[in-house]
C-alpha cells in the first residue's frame, strides 16, 4: 500500500527483496518519497554492487520512488548508467568520486539522450565536481539541462570566460570569485555584448561581488556597462579600489543595485561625491540613489571593512570636521529625498500662481470692459439727448419721443447693471476665483511630488569610530533623521554638546537626540562626574521620557544621584545597580516609585544599600 516513509535498503535486503517483488504483484505499489541503498558493514565488492543496482532498477520499475540515496557507496560510473534510463521522476543522489566518475563518462560519450537523461537525474548539480572546460562545454552541448558548478573547484574555468558567454543563462555559478566577476564582466565589456549581462547576473544569483580587487578605468567602464543592462543587483565593493573621478560614474546607476556593500573608507569617498555634484535640472540627487541602495545605513565600524591585508585594518577611523561636514549635507532632506525629482523654484511657483490667476480672472475683466464702453455710450447718448431738449426749434419731435425711452434705460437699467456687475459681481468673482481656485489648483501640483511619504530614518553607525573635538557639532542638524549606534565616550561628548547650545538649541537637539537613540541610553560601566550628571539631567529634562536608561557600574554616588532623580520620572525602566547608592536616598527612590506609575522597573541591586526591606513592598523595584 501507499506509504510516506524512507526505507533504508541494504544490499542483500534489496536483492531479496526484488525477487519477492517480481514473483508477488502487489494490489497498488508503493509510491517512496526517497529509496536509500546502506552498507551492511564496509564497501562491497564491485560484483556485489553491480547485482544490488540491478536489483534496485527491478524494483524502479514496479515501484515509485521520488529519490534514491547512493551517497554511502562509491560506485563505478558506468555502472550507474542503467539507472540513468528509467523513465520515472527519479532524482539521483550520488557519492561524490562516483558523480566525478559518472561527468567524464557521459562527457566522453557526447550522446545527447545521456547528457540529458543524466543532468535531469542528477538535477543539473555538479558542484561537487572537478573537471576542465572541455568536459563542462561537452555536457552543455549535448543537452539543454542548467548545470551548477562550484568554481572554487574549476579555477581552470576563468581562462575561458569568453567560450562561457553563450552559455551564461544555463550555468549557474556557486562561490564565484571576485577576479572571476572582475574579468567576466570586461570580457562582456570589450565585447558589448549586453543581452549577456542579463545572463550573468541570472549565473550569479544577482550578485556582482568585486570586494578586495583592484580596479582600473576599463574595469569601472565595464562596471558601469553591467549596471546599466541589469536590474535591481547586488554589488560588492568591499575593499576595492577605485580610481579617483571614477565614482562620479558609478553614482547615477545605483538606481539600479538593489544592496550596495562598501567598506567605511570608500563608503566616505562615495558621500564626499555625492556632497560634491551638482543636482542636474529633473534629476534626482546622487544621494537618493546612494542612501537606498546602502538600505539607509551608513556604516563607520571596523566590521564594515574586509581588507585584512591593508595596515589600516583593525584601526578605529577617526572623522575628521571635514567628514562629518560631509555627512550632515548628504543626509539632510532637502537633497536626498528618494521621491523628490525636481522641486518648482519659488519664482516658478509664483509664475505658476500669477499665470492662473491671469487666465481664471481675463474673461471677467473683459467683460467688465464691455460694460464700462456700454455704459460710456449710454452716458453720450444722454447728454446729447439732455442738450436737444434744452434747443427745442433744432429737434422739436426728438425730445418727446426719445427722453421717455433713454431715460428709463439709462437711469433704471445701465446705471444699476454697471454699478452691480463691477461692484459685487466682478470684484467677489475674482477674489474668489484667485484665493479659493488658484491656490488649490497650484498646490495639488507641487505638493504630491515633493514628499508624498516621509523619508526614511538614515541608520548612522559609530559604534567603534573616534571623532575629532567639534566634528560632533556638523552632526546636530541632522539629529533628527537618523538613527544613531555609537560608543559611550562618543554619547557623553554628544551629551555634553547639546547641552552647550542656546535655550532653543537644546530643546530641539534633545528631543532630536533621544529619538535618534531610539529612546534608550546605555552609559553602563561608564565612569560618570558630576558634569557628565549635569548634561544628562539636562537632557531628560527636556525629553519628552525614556524606554530605557542603563547606568549600572558607573561608580554613581549619592550626590551624582540627587543630581539625577529630579529627572528619572521620565525613565520607564531605570538600571541603577553596581552603584555606590546608600541608605541615604531609600526615601528619595521610594518617593519616585510610588508616586509616578510610567516607571516599570527599577534595578537597584549590589550597591551599598543596607536595609533593603523597605524597598521590597513594590514589585516594580528589583533588589537583593
Amino acid at each position: 500500500s501507499e506509504t510516506e516513509t524512507s526505507p533504508r535498503l541494504s544490499v542483500g535486503i534489496a536483492v531479496k527483496l526484488s525477487r519477492l517483488v517480481r514473483t508477488c504483484t502487489a494490489a497498488t505499489p508503493p509510491n517512496l518519497p526517497e529509496l536509500s541503498l546502506v552498507p551492511e558493514s564496509t564497501q562491497p565488492p564491485e560484483r556485489v554492487l553491480s547485482r544490488a543496482l540491478s536489483s534496485v532498477a527491478s524494483l524502479l520499475r514496479l515501484w515509485t520512488v521520488q529519490r534514491l540515496d547512493l551517497t554511502d557507496f562509491c560506485i563505478p560510473g558506468h555502472s550507474v548508467i542503467t539507472l540513468l534510463s528509467h523513465q520515472g521522476p527519479l532524482t539521483l543522489r550520488l557519492h561524490s568520486d562516483t558523480l566525478q566518475q559518472l561527468v567524464l563518462v557521459v562527457s566522453e560519450a557526447k550522446e545527447e539522450d545521456l547528457a540529458q537523461m543524466f543532468l535531469e537525474k542528477v538535477g543539473g548539480d555538479l558542484t561537487s565536481c572537478r573537471m576542465d572546460w572541455e568536459v563542462l562545454l561537452s555536457l552543455l552541448q549535448h543537452s539543454t539541462h542548467n548545470i551548477t558548478v562550484d568554481l572554487r573547484k574549476n579555477r581552470l574555468l576563468e581562462k575561458n570566460i569568453s567560450h562561457l558567454l553563450p552559455f551564461l543563462g544555463r550555468v549557474t555559478f556557486n562561490r564565484p570569485s571576485s577576479s572571476f566577476v572582475k574579468s567576466t564582466i570586461r570580457e562582456i565589456y570589450e565585447s558589448r555584448a549586453s543581452d549577456c549581462v542579463s545572463s550573468l547576473s541570472q549565473s550569479l544569483d544577482g550578485c556582482i561581488n568585486l570586494n578586495s580587487r583592484q580596479l582600473d578605468t576599463v574595469d569601472c567602464a565595464a562596471l558601469c556597462f553591467t549596471l546599466q543592462h541589469s536590474h535591481q543587483v547586488q554589488v560588492n565593493l568591499k575593499g576595492t579600489s577605485i580610481p579617483p573621478g571614477e565614482i562620479e560614474s558609478i553614482l547615477p546607476l545605483l538606481d539600479r543595485v538593489s544592496q550596495l556593500s562598501l567598506d567605511r573608507r570608500l563608503l566616505l569617498r562615495f558621500l564626499q561625491v555625492c556632497a560634491a555634484s551638482r543636482i542636474q535640472q529633473g534629476a534626482p540627487p546622487p544621494a537618493a540613489y546612494l542612501l537606498r541602495s546602502l538600505n539607509y545605513r551608513l556604516d563607520f565600524s571596523c566590521c564594515s571593512s574586509v581588507d585584512l591585508t591593508a595596515d589600516h585594518q583593525g584601526e578605529a577611523l577617526c572623522l575628521t570636521t571635514d567628514h562629518c561636514r560631509t555627512i550632515s549635507s548628504v543626509l539632510k532632506p532637502s537633497q536626498h529625498s528618494t521621491e523628490l525629482l525636481q522641486s518648482p523654484t519659488k519664482d516658478q511657483t509664483q509664475k505658476r500662481t500669477w499665470n492662473q490667476t491671469h487666465t481664471d480672472t481675463e474673461p471677467q475683466l473683459k467683460h467688465l470692459k464691455m460694460q464700462l464702453q456700454l455704459h460710456s455710450q449710454n452716458q453720450t447718448q444722454v447728454q446729447s439727448r439732455v442738450q436737444s431738449r434744452v434747443q427745442p426749434r433744432v429737434q422739436p419731435r426728438v425730445q418727446p419721443r426719445v427722453q421717455p425711452r433713454v431715460q428709463p434705460r439709462v437711469q433704471p437699467r445701465v446705471q444699476p447693471r454697471v454699478q452691480s456687475q463691477v461692484q459685487p459681481r466682478v470684484q467677489p468673482r475674482v477674489q474668489s476665483r484667485v484665493q479659493p481656485r488658484v491656490q488649490p489648483r497650484v498646490q495639488p501640483r507641487v505638493q504630491p511630488g515633493v514628499q508624498p511619504r516621509v523619508q526614511p530614518r538614515v541608520h548612522l553607525i559609530l559604534t567603534d569610530c573616534e571623532v575629532e573635538d567639534g566634528a560632533l557639532r556638523e552632526l546636530l542638524p541632522i539629529l533628527h533623521i537618523v538613527n544613531l549606534s555609537l560608543n559611550k565616550a562618543l554619547l557623553l561628548k554628544l551629551l555634553e554638546l547639546v547641552c552647550e547650545e542656546t535655550i532653543n538649541g537644546v530643546l530641539r537637539h534633545t528631543e532630536s537626540l533621544v529619538r535618534a537613540l531610539d529612546e534608550r541610553l546605555d552609559l553602563s560601566e561608564t565612569r560618570l562626574d558630576q558634569k557628565a550628571c549635569g548634561s544628562l539631567a539636562l537632557v531628560l529634562e527636556h525629553s519628552e521620557g525614556l524606554l530605557e536608561l542603563d547606568l549600572s557600574h558607573c561608580q554613581l554616588t549619592d550626590q551624582q544621584l540627587q543630581t539625577l532623580i529630579t529627572h528619572l520620572h521620565k525613565v520607564q525602566v531605570l538600571d541603577l545597580s553596581h552603584n555606590d547608592i546608600t541608605d541615604a536616598l531609600t526615601d528619595r527612590l521610594l518617593q519616585l516609585v510610588s508616586t509616578n506609575t510610567s516607571i516599570h522597573t527599577v534595578r537597584l541591586f549590589n550597591n551599598r544599600i543596607m536595609d533593603r526591606s523597605p524597598f521590597f513592598k513594590d514589585k516594580r523595584i528589583e533588589i537583593w
